[in-house]
């Protein structure tokens, strides 16, 4: 397999694992939360992460690689979903919110990093990314307006 192409699916992966801790800390945060808006905000947003891991998934296969099959948060992201879980310990609903903001501003940060990368990528491939990064912004924006809305 060429370099490029290890390096893109390497790149590609780390997004799948950031989808894999995603998808693990809002399925518990669905669990955890008593609020229903809530729990179905943050089941949302698990379906939204199932989907763009396997749209992923799907770019790493036809580069003839594996795809990373870790679905534990156990891995470099565990600590952004740290700091959710202690916000639903606290049953504090803006605590919740701005923790939950923070963990999204580190997958955009992942996002605008795979774009920074020197791995060369298909035109697809990266509108796929850039599509994701998108939507992924407007969850962030959303889970922003419903902080904010809380009264201090």
């Amino acid at each position: 397999m060429e370099a490029q192409h290890l390096s893109l699916i390497n790149i590609l992966n780390e997004l799948v694992e950031i989808h894999n801790e995603r998808i693990a800390g809002y399925e518990k945060a669905a669990v955890e939360t008593v609020e229903q808006d809530l729990k179905l905000l943050f089941s949302k947003l698990t379906s939204e992460s199932r989907e763009y891991r396997m749209e992923l998934g799907n770019i790493i296969t036809s580069l003839d690689g594996n795809v990373t099959a870790d679905e534990t948060s156990t891995g470099k992201f565990h600590h952004v979903w740290a700091v959710v879980k202690e916000a639903l310990d606290s049953l504090d609903r803006k605590a919740i919110l701005e923790s939950s903001v923070k963990a999204e501003v580190s997958v955009l940060e992942h996002y605008e990093d795979s774009f920074m990368s020197p791995a060369e990528m298909s035109a697809e491939t990266r509108q796929v990314i850039a599509k994701q990064k998108q939507l992924l912004k407007h969850s962030h924006d959303s889970i922003v307006s419903l902080r904010d809305s809380i009264i201090s």
